[in-house]
């Protein structure tokens, strides 16, 4: 948030403050790890958020390396020990490293698309996509949208009439879009969709009707469009979820604005922003008291 509101110095400031912090307890507990880790990828977070996509987009691409296991003797990323980590418990290392893949790889994806790198973007949301597919969870979600806004290349084998997974049916809807017909009747569609959803777990239950108001747009189908767009507003306001409902609404044609009288704002005033970065400067002096030397 303070990168948001243009107080990006500030809060690279917090975030090496953390990373130093993390360090001292790795010292004595290599469980810390994960405390180091959460600093590196907010880093590459600050960088996107502060107008500087390509660093984020390098080391977004790094992490995804060596959270995936391909860069086994590193011994440090952004100052964060690396080698002392690998002494944290396997439950914790595994987790960390899991929530370092994942985040990686769906702000990669954001930061891909934000410097209008679409092709890139595309491989990679149906690489995740395929990878998670089994596992569902934020990515698959985060991949299937992307998938589903950027396809407009035929797929090499044009999908059946009845999708099978989630990729086949952001394909299908983009072939409707493309070709200008109704490829597969609306109550067919919607039946295809219930077995996917049947069968993938999905990490947001509302992307479905995602997928709906799509493929009643791309068939033409006014009234099937205003009534998904109904349900999925009923739905995400209901969870909370503005960022889907605003996605809906630009897959219906209609402007995102729509959706924001429906949610307070999230983000905190001025006053607010500089306690909390007050509240976090002190937990971390609480870590300041000298520690014996690292063995």
């Amino acid at each position: 948030m303070l990168a948001r509101t243009g107080r990006a110095a500030q809060a690279s400031e917090l975030l090496d403050r953390g990373i130093q912090a993390a360090d001292r307890l790795m010292r004595e507990d290599a469980d810390a790890i994960r405390f180091g880790v959460e600093c590196v990828i907010n880093h590459a977070d600050l960088l996107r958020y502060s107008g500087q996509p390509r660093p984020a987009i390098a080391l977004l691409r790094e992490v995804h390396e060596l959270s995936s296991g391909r860069q086994p003797g590193r011994e440090e990323i952004l100052g964060v020990d690396l080698v002392r980590g690998r002494d944290a418990s396997p439950a914790v290392i595994g987790g960390a490293m899991f929530m370092l893949r994942l985040r990686s790889r769906i702000s990669l994806l954001k930061t891909l698309v934000a410097v209008g790198d679409e092709a890139e973007a595309l491989a990679s949301a149906r690489s995740a996509a395929e990878d998670s597919r089994d596992g569902g969870g934020p990515l698959l979600d985060a991949a299937l949208d992307y998938v589903a806004a950027l396809d407009h290349d035929a797929p090499a084998a044009a999908p059946g009439p009845h999708p099978a997974t989630a990729v086949e049916v952001c394909q299908l809807i983009r072939a409707q879009a493309r070709t200008g017909r109704q490829i597969l009747p609306v109550e067919e569609f919607d039946a295809a969709v219930d077995r996917v959803v049947e069968g993938t777990a999905m990490h947001n239950p509302r992307t479905p009707i995602l997928w709906r108001v799509a493929h009643a747009r791309a068939a033409g189908l006014d009234r099937h469009v205003e009534q998904h767009v109904a349900s999925m507003g009923d739905a995400c306001v209901a969870a909370g979820d503005k960022r889907l409902h605003e996605r809906a609404l630009l897959f219906a044609g209609r402007e995102a604005g729509e959706a924001r009288a429906l949610f307070p704002d999230p983000r905190p005033d001025a006053g607010e922003l500089d306690a909390l970065a007050r509240a976090f400067a002190r937990c971390v002096d609480q870590l300041d008291a000298p520690l014996a030397p690292a063995v």
